[in-house]
């Protein structure tokens, strides 16, 4: 399937972190990370918006298309992923089911020597750099 995305900038690459990712799902589905910056590490936060799934994928279980850009986030707004989990909205919510329920994006972050972390959700919002880990 082609895959219809968007390559977002980060403000802390993604590359050489040593304590992130550090993943919250719970009230919120975030993500802070520490990464170098003008050779000082800084932190960066994204929190992803009306989450509906997040996976963590060691670079072991990685396809080609998993090896993005450390300085990037994909946007990806079709792929099999994402259909099945609008697939399984529409079955929830039967005819409560609105075109509102199906706008949501498939969001992958790629974190060297860790993995791709991945998420369907609304929209994310990318905060940092930070001097320090930010809060959740």
């Amino acid at each position: 399937m082609h895959r219809e995305q968007e390559r977002i900038a980060l403000p802390v690459s993604t590359s050489g972190t040593s304590r992130g990712p550090l993943l919250t799902v719970d009230p919120a589905v975030v993500v802070r990370y520490d990464g170098w910056v003008a050779g000082e590490v800084r932190w960066a936060r994204i929190e992803f918006l009306c989450a509906q799934t997040v996976e963590l994928r060691r670079e072991q279980c990685l396809t080609d298309e998993d090896w993005i850009s450390t300085n990037q986030m994909l946007c990806i707004r079709a792929s099999p992923w994402l259909e099945e989990v609008i697939r399984r909205r529409r079955e929830r919510l039967g005819p409560q089911f609105t075109d509102s329920d199906a706008d949501f994006a498939h969001y992958q972050l790629y974190f060297d020597h860790h993995g791709v972390v991945e998420v369907v959700a609304r929209s994310a919002v990318i905060t940092g750099p930070f001097d320090t880990c930010p809060e959740t």
